[in-house]
């Protein structure tokens, strides 16, 4: 047990000194000296100790004491939880409780100081999550872990130096050709190198303004961006809209205040969203989920308005898939004889479609022979005779054997 205060009293001691501008939990003098929240904090009790102030600012609301202790313990057991997440890993849900904190004081320094330490190391974590994602050739988990890491870190030079190498080899593995991967990697390195070599760095640091080092470090982003954009515009007018998009990117980690580049990242990012729509949409085409490929085509034109042409051509492509299907549909029926089923077929193909392939002629013949079945069944039903009504039901069986029940008259007849 006294190890366990101990261990409480040494966490509350970052959380306690001067928390909110309030003073330190002493005696409250509106509680008994065995049960205050003060002890219940010592005692490592925080769940207790939030409960009492709770109820002592609700029984006591003018009371300054009560009202500070209240303040005071939902903070610290928001850090305390955020501390307990961050000790087991959960990085994400410790930064949680700590924004929470931030919201019940805000610019107290030790919350501060826990929401930068946690943004620190998820930062990091993602940086490694971005290394073993590159070791293993998969360059878009890698990506957007560096992307990510920019989140946390907007400054992290490695984080884009790693992005600059994903997008490069991306494209390299879409074809773009060994010399475009060689040449792109040396000026980007040769780029991040200068940033990081501390000639830059440190101008820009201890000689801020209009000194050399700086107006160099902005004339060479100035020139590599507009070199990335040439290169995208090229990809651009050949239709490799993956790789222009990556192109504009790679203009922006060098030179983010570009707005040509950050225009046309946002354009032919678009543009990629819509692609990968119409590539699903395909597949779901060729899957015979026509009705989830329409449905999908709909949304995605939205993305991108000036693809609209390539949606339509998606569109009607999923209607020539629906009317293939219709029509073998028909086909089938009509060959298994249900012509009634196989009109239906025919009709909602030519309903959509106006006509299609020699659809309007067959369902001409399976009416006639629906019209003829009707006939001669209700002239076998009108004969007194037996073997009249015997030979009209055969002439139906010849082309329509499944018919109503003829085949079950023939047998009774027959019988």
């Amino acid at each position: 047990m006294s190890q366990n205060k101990n261990n409480s009293t040494a966490r509350l001691s970052f959380v306690l000194p001067g928390m909110l501008g309030l003073a330190v939990f002493a005696s409250c003098a509106i509680t008994s000296d065995k049960t205050t929240v003060q002890g219940l904090f010592i005692e490592g009790r925080y769940a207790e100790a939030s409960a009492l102030a709770h109820e002592q600012v609700i029984a006591y609301p003018d009371d300054a004491e009560a009202a500070s202790d209240h303040a005071m313990t939902k903070v610290a057991v928001l850090l305390e939880k955020g501390r307990e997440a961050s000790y087991a890993g959960d990085l994400t849900r410790a930064l949680g409780f700590f924004f929470t904190a931030a919201s019940e004081a805000p610019g107290h320094p030790v919350v501060q100081d826990w929401i930068e330490k946690t943004v620190g190391e998820l930062g990091e974590q993602c940086m490694r999550n971005a290394s073993m994602a590159a070791a293993s050739g998969d360059l878009d988990v890698a990506t957007r872990h560096y992307e990510r890491a920019l989140v946390f870190n907007p400054g992290l030079e490695t984080a884009k130096a790693g992005i600059s190498r994903m997008l490069l080899l991306a494209n390299y593995r879409e074809g773009r050709g060994e010399s475009y991967y060689r040449d792109g990697l040396r000026s980007m390195r040769d780029f991040w190198l200068g940033q990081a070599s501390g000639d830059f760095a440190a101008n820009e640091k201890y000689s801020p303004g209009n000194e050399p080092g700086e107006a160099r470090r902005k004339e060479l982003s100035k020139l590599l961006a507009q070199d990335r954009i040439l290169m995208a515009r090229k990809f651009e007018q050949e239709g490799l809209i993956h790789a222009a998009r990556n192109e504009y990117r790679l203009a922006l980690l060098v030179s983010p205040n570009n707005t040509n580049a950050l225009k046309s990242f946002q354009r032919m990012d678009r543009a990629v969203e819509a692609d990968d729509v119409l590539r699903e949409a395909d597949r779901k085409t060729t899957r015979g989920e026509l009705d989830v490929a329409v449905d999908m085509l709909a949304d995605g034109v939205k993305i991108a308005p000036e693809m609209r042409p390539e949606f339509v051509s998606a569109l009607n492509e999923v209607a020539e898939a629906r009317a293939a299907r219709l029509y073998e549909e028909g086909l089938d029926l009509e060959l298994d004889s249900d012509f009634e089923g196989a009109v239906g077929k025919y009709d909602e193909l030519l309903l959509e479609n106006g006509f299609y392939k020699d659809a309007l002629s067959r369902r001409k013949t399976c009416l006639g022979f629906v019209e003829l079945a009707g006939r001669l069944y209700g002239e076998a039903k009108q004969a007194k005779q037996a073997a009249v009504r015997l030979e009209k039901l055969r002439q139906i069986a010849v082309f329509w054997p499944e018919y109503k029940d003829v085949e079950q008259q023939i047998a009774k007849i027959q019988g």
